[in-house]
C-alpha cells in the first residue's frame, strides 16, 4: 500500500500487479476469504447501490454536451468502489485471525518504514511548493503523510496498544518512530498533524493494568509534546501553521467549503451525481478541471445527497462500534485508533478510494469477532492464606467469596 504511486510502466503499480495476484488466490480459500458478510458491508454494499442509481439519474439531466467523457470517469470509480469493497470482504474475514492481523499489520508498518527511509535519503523527486514540502517520489504530500500517519499509529499500537505485550514491536517502535515522525513533518501536512493527534489521542482509553496505563499515557503525552514542538520548530510545518493561524490561509479550503455547502443546500436529497459534483466544483471555484473536495464527508453529501450518504456513514458508524468493542479483546484499542486517526485525516482529503481508510475499516470489522479477554484480578488483598498446620498436604484459601465465578 505505501508504494500505490509507484509506476512499473506500461500503466501497471506495484499495488495493482500484487491486487490481483491477491484476489486470484482467494479463490483456493473461498470459504475462508468470503464464508462471512458483516454487517458494515451491507451498509457500503447500498451506498454502491445508490452510486449507480444517482449517476444514473444525473445522466438523464445533464446538460453537458462532453456527458460521455463523464460516463467512462464515473464507470472507472464504480469499478474502484467495486475492488475495494471486495478487498473490505476479504481482508475483514482474514483479520479475523491473530497471527494474519499480526503479520498483517507489522508488514504494513514495515512499508511504512521503508517509505520514511526513501524520503529521508532524498528520493523526493521535485519540491512541490514553495513552502518546502518534500514527500517521496514527488507525489502529493498529503497522501505520503496519510501513508506514514497511519503507519506510526499502527506501530504504537503493535507496541503498546493491545492486549499482549510484544518485544519486537516495541523494540521497532524505539528504533523507527522517530524515522516516521520527522517524514510527516517534513510532509507539512497539517491535516497529518491533526491525524496523528487524533490516533495517539486514543490510546488514553486502552484497557490494561494500572502501570502499563500510566505508560502508555506518559508515552501519549510525550508525544503530544514532541508534536506541538516540532510543528512550531520546523521551517515546513511552523510556516504553514502561521499562515493558517496569523493570514486564516487553509489552501483554499474556506472557498472551497463554502461552494461545498451552497452545492449541499441547492440538491440535498441526491446530489450533483459521481464526478459531476466535483466538475460543479470546479466551475465554482474558476478552476480549470474537476476539483477535489478535500473532504470525505462534503465530497459524499455533494456526490449522492442525504439519501445516498446515509449508507455510507451507517457503515462507518458500525465499523466504530466495532472498534469501541475491540478495547476488550486481544486487539485492545488499536483497531479504534486507526480508523479514529483515517477518519481524521478525510477532514482534510477525500479518501474514499484509499486502500488505507478500506484496511482501517476491515480491521475494525474483523475485531469484533475475537473473544473478550476477561482481565485478571489487580488486587489479591482480600485471599488470605491460613497458617500451615503440621501435617497439613497444601493451604486453605479463605475469604474467597468475592471472587467467586472470576479467573484470577
Amino acid at each position: 500500500m505505501p508504494f500505490m504511486i509507484f509506476e512499473l510502466g506500461s500503466g501497471s503499480s506495484i499495488p495493482r500487479t500484487l491486487g490481483y495476484v491477491f484476489m486470484m488466490t482467494t479463490v483456493l480459500k473461498p470459504r475462508l476469504c468470503y464464508g462471512r458478510l458483516n454487517k458494515a458491508i451491507w451498509f457500503f454494499a447500498a451506498y454502491l447501490v445508490m452510486y449507480l442509481l444517482v449517476a444514473f439519474r444525473t445522466f438523464l439531466i445533464l446538460p453537458d454536451p462532453e456527458s460521455s467523457n463523464l460516463v467512462i470517469a464515473v464507470m472507472s470509480g464504480f469499478q474502484t468502489l467495486v475492488q475495494l469493497i471486495v478487498l473490505f470482504w476479504v481482508s475483514s474475514n482474514l483479520l479475523a485471525d491473530n497471527r494474519v492481523a499480526r503479520a498483517s499489520l507489522f508488514a504494513f508498518t514495515a512499508g511504512c518504514i521503508l517509505l520514511g527511509v526513501i524520503q529521508s535519503l532524498g528520493y523526493t523527486g521535485e519540491v512541490v511548493s514553495v513552502d518546502g514540502r518534500i514527500a517521496a517520489f514527488g507525489t502529493n504530500p498529503n497522501l505520503i503523510a496519510g501513508f506514514l500517519v497511519l503507519g506510526l499509529v499502527t506501530l504504537v499500537g503493535l507496541a503498546y496498544g493491545q492486549a499482549n505485550m510484544n518485544r519486537a514491536a516495541r523494540v521497532c517502535f524505539w528504533l523507527f518512530s522517530a524515522l516516521l515522525f520527522i517524514a510527516i513533518m517534513r510532509t507539512g501536512s497539517r491535516g497529518g498533524v491533526l491525524a496523528l493527534f487524533a490516533g495517539c489521542s486514543v490510546f488514553v482509553v486502552h484497557r490494561a493494568s494500572f502501570w502499563q496505563r500510566i505508560k502508555v499515557w506518559a508515552i501519549v503525552v510525550v508525544g503530544i509534546v514532541l508534536l506541538v514542538i516540532a510543528s512550531f520548530t520546523i521551517d515546513t510545518m511552523r510556516t504553514r501553521w502561521e499562515r493558517t493561524f496569523i493570514e486564516g490561509e487553509i489552501a483554499g479550503r474556506d472557498e472551497i467549503n463554502a461552494e461545498a455547502e451552497d452545492m449541499i443546500a441547492e440538491r440535498p436529497f441526491f446530489g450533483w451525481g459521481p464526478t459531476y459534483h466535483q466538475v460543479e466544483l470546479g466551475r465554482r471555484v474558476g478552476y480549470p478541471t474537476a476539483r477535489d473536495f478535500h473532504n470525505l464527508f462534503f465530497h459524499l453529501l455533494t456526490e449522492v445527497g442525504f439519501v445516498g450518504s446515509l449508507p455510507f456513514f451507517l457503515g462507518v458508524i458500525v465499523c466504530f462500534r466495532f472498534a469501541w468493542k475491540a478495547r476488550k479483546t486481544s486487539q485492545g484499542v488499536l483497531p479504534l485508533a486507526m480508523l479514529t486517526s483515517m477518519l481524521a485525516m478525510n477532514l482534510g482529503g477525500t479518501l474514499i478510494t484509499e486502500r488505507t481508510l478500506w484496511l482501517a475499516f476491515a480491521y475494525t470489522a474483523a475485531s469484533a469477532t475475537y473473544p473478550i479477554v476477561r482481565r485478571q484480578a489487580q488486587s489479591f488483598d482480600a485471599i488470605k492464606l491460613r497458617r500451615v498446620r503440621p501435617g497439613a498436604s497444601q493451604p486453605v484459601l479463605s475469604n474467597l467469596s468475592h471472587y467467586k465465578g472470576r479467573s484470577v
